[in-house]
C-alpha cells in the first residue's frame, strides 16, 4: 500500500504547476553574505538554549531563511519536542492545528519518531519563486515545513494554515509527511482534506486506497480548525 503511496503520488509529482511568487513576508533580497551571518546568528541561538526551533520557527524574522536548505538542517537538528509550528506569526492564511499518533503495525506508539512535514502556502506554492512542481521529497525547499519528535505516547502536533490548493488544477489541497524511527521503514505519505472542492469520490478511493489519511478538520470555538491524522509505520 505504501508503495502505491508514493508511486500514486509521484504521479501528482510530475504535474507541472505555474505559480504565482508568494506575496508574504515580502522583504529586499538577502545578500548570501547577509544570509550566512543570520544562518550563524540562528546556529548559535539554537546551540545556547537562547531560542528553541519552534521560536525560530514562528518568528518572522527568520523569514527570509525558510527556503535555504541550511537552514532546514538547523532546525531538524534542534527538533527535540512533539509539537512544533510551522508558519511565521504573519503567515496568511486560515490556522490550523494537526495532531495525531505515530504507531506500529500492533497498534502499539513509537516513541522517538520524526516526523517532517511540508505543504503549500495559502496561494497554493510551496516556494517564494512560484512555479513549482508537486515533489515528494524537499527539493523544493519548501518555504512551510516542520519537523517533530514523538513523545512516549507516539504523539505529535504541529500549527500551521491550511494549505492551499495547486493553482489552475491538480489534486486537492494537502500536507507531505516522511516519518522515520529507528528499526521502522521510512513512510512518505500524505493528508488530504475531505471537504477540499477536488475531493471527489473517486479521489477520496484513490487516496484512501494509497494510504493517504483524508479527514475534514472541525473549527472550534476559538476560529481554529482542528484535525487529527494518524500513521502506522511498517517494519
Amino acid at each position: 500500500m505504501l508503495a502505491s503511496a508514493a508511486l500514486c503520488s509521484a504521479t501528482f509529482s510530475l504535474l507541472l504547476i505555474t505559480q504565482d511568487p508568494v506575496k508574504t513576508n515580502e522583504r529586499p533580497p538577502a545578500s548570501e553574505e547577509s544570509i550566512d551571518r543570520d544562518l550563524t546568528r540562528v546556529k548559535a541561538l539554537l546551540a545556547s538554549g537562547k531560542a528553541t526551533a519552534d521560536e525560530v520557527m514562528a518568528s518572522p524574522e527568520w523569514s527570509h531563511l525558510r527556503e535555504k536548505p541550511r537552514f532546514r538542517r538547523a532546525i531538524r537538528e534542534a527538533a527535540q519536542s512533539p509539537k512544533t509550528v510551522i508558519v511565521p506569526s504573519d503567515e496568511p492564511g486560515t490556522p490550523l492545528i494537526v495532531s495525531g499518533v505515530v504507531s506500529d503495525e500492533s497498534a502499539a506508539p513509537v516513541a522517538g519518531a520524526q516526523v517532517y512535514v511540508f505543504q503549500t502556502s495559502e496561494n497554493g506554492s510551496y516556494s517564494t519563486r512560484g512555479g513549482n512542481a508537486a515533489n515528494m521529497g524537499d527539493s523544493l525547499n519548501p518555504r512551510l515545513f516542520g519537523y517533530m519528535i514523538t513523545g512516549t505516547d507516539g504523539r505529535y502536533e504541529f500549527r500551521t494554515i491550511r494549505p492551499g490548493q495547486y493553482p489552475t488544477n491538480g489534486p486537492p489541497a494537502h500536507i507531505h509527511y516522511e516519518v522515520t524511527a529507528p528499526g521502522f521503514d521510512k513512510m512518505v505519505s500524505e493528508f488530504m482534506f475531505e471537504d477540499d472542492n477536488r475531493m471527489s469520490p473517486e479521489t477520496k478511493e484513490w487516496a484512501v486506497e494509497s494510504g493517504f489519511v483524508v479527514a475534514a478538520p472541525e473549527k472550534g470555538k476559538d476560529g481554529v480548525l482542528r484535525v487529527t491524522a494518524n500513521w502506522t509505520l511498517p517494519k
